[in-house]
């Protein structure tokens, strides 16, 4: 199955709070694509709404290293950033 077919899966996984299942997707992405921005971003959101901020931060910031131009993935990175308290980092 393609990469883009299931990260929509993943996403929808995800909005249900199935984070497990979603991070399983994308792990398994990025063990054939290690630096798919989609599933870095995506990944690092799990890793948010875990908690595991320096993981949301890493695995985002990777993401951007890749796609640059991802507004959203920006916007994302500077909410990982505030809740863990270093906006400036």
């Amino acid at each position: 199955m393609r990469a883009e077919t299931r990260i929509k899966e993943a996403i929808a996984l995800q909005r249900a709070g199935r984070l497990e299942a979603a991070d399983e997707i994308y792990t398994a992405i990025l063990g054939r694509e290690p630096a798919h921005p989609a599933a870095l971003h995506y990944l690092g959101l799990v890793r948010f709404q875990q908690g595991r901020l320096d993981e949301a931060e890493r695995l985002i910031s990777e993401s951007l290293q890749q796609a640059p131009d991802n507004a959203n993935a920006w916007s994302d990175l500077g909410m990982v950033r505030v809740r863990a308290d270093a906006p400036d980092k």
